[in-house]
């Protein structure tokens, strides 16, 4: 009996079916060791240890391994031991790695959580913040044109108004994501968002009029877009700010430029580019 429940456990082990494994193997071993088999009792601590470790459990496949030890030392006490011993380095290093690995995951993930967006995605305003300054900072060092565009959705309280704040979200997701479509067709091009319903465009390299054309791109596929997917009876049009011009005396300044034609482009009607 303590064989046919130790080779059921192996088939349900072999089939992923873990939690039955350990079952079968334990209802074995409680055999074995109501018969006073030891040895029998050993292999399946032993093998429930091995499984454990498979699946990086190491806590509970060292107190399995000290169960073995426990039962196996009776028989081979001296060479229990050593077993012992190296198997719990061995254990204990193993954790000590599986810990490290976490953190570093765990930091990389905090860290990717910091300058990121929650809702779009895209990087969030003080990563844009980092790479407008180090942009700005390249573009004058290498004498080399740079666009920065402000991109705000039109009537965005309305929105909200009219059709609620789940809706509204919705429209800032996708908005984020044609935006990110546009980014992507410019390899040096970088998207975020600035916070609310405004959104930024870094292009690198791209003189005014080029930028000028990328952003008309973004707005005609805002424009474009079924909207009626979203829901029923929603419209969403974008308005565009654009600074081409590096001669001014920071980055600050030219976000407020490009902030100050955003403005220009929603006084006149919107739906437009303005530079």
């Amino acid at each position: 009996m303590v064989e046919v429940y130790g080779e059921i456990a192996e088939l349900y082990q072999a089939r992923g079916r873990t939690a039955r494994a350990k079952a079968g193997l334990l209802a074995a071993v409680a055999l074995a060791e109501s018969l006073g088999s030891r040895q029998e009792a050993a292999k399946g601590y032993e093998r429930l240890s091995q499984w454990c470790e498979e699946a990086g459990e190491y806590a509970e496949a060292l107190a399995y391994h000290r169960q073995f030890h426990d039962r196996w030392k009776t028989i081979h006490s001296e060479d229990g031991d050593r077993r012992l011993r190296r198997m719990q380095a061995e254990y204990e290093t193993k954790h000590a790695r599986h810990e490290a690995e976490m953190s570093r995951e765990y930091a990389a993930e905090m860290e990717q959580l910091a300058r990121t967006d929650a809702l779009t995605g895209l990087a969030n305003r003080r990563t844009m913040e980092e790479q407008i300054r180090r942009c700005f900072e390249q573009s004058r060092t290498e004498n080399a044109p740079l666009g920065v565009a402000i991109t705000d959705i039109d009537r965005f309280k309305s929105v909200n108004d009219t059709f609620g704040h789940a809706i509204g979200d919705a429209v800032i997701r996708q908005v984020a994501r044609l935006l990110a479509d546009v980014a992507g067709q410019n390899p040096a091009a970088f998207a975020g968002r600035y916070g609310g319903e405004e959104f930024v465009l870094l292009l690198p390299g791209l003189d005014t009029g080029t930028a000028i054309a990328v952003c008309e791109d973004f707005r005609e596929s805002v424009a474009a877009f079924d909207w009626a997917t979203v829901a029923p009876g929603l419209r969403v049009t974008v308005s565009v700010g654009v600074c081409g011009d590096h001669t001014v005396r920071d980055d600050t300044a030219m976000i407020a430029r490009a902030d100050e034609q955003l403005y220009v482009a929603k006084q006149t009607g919107r739906n437009r580019v303005c530079t």
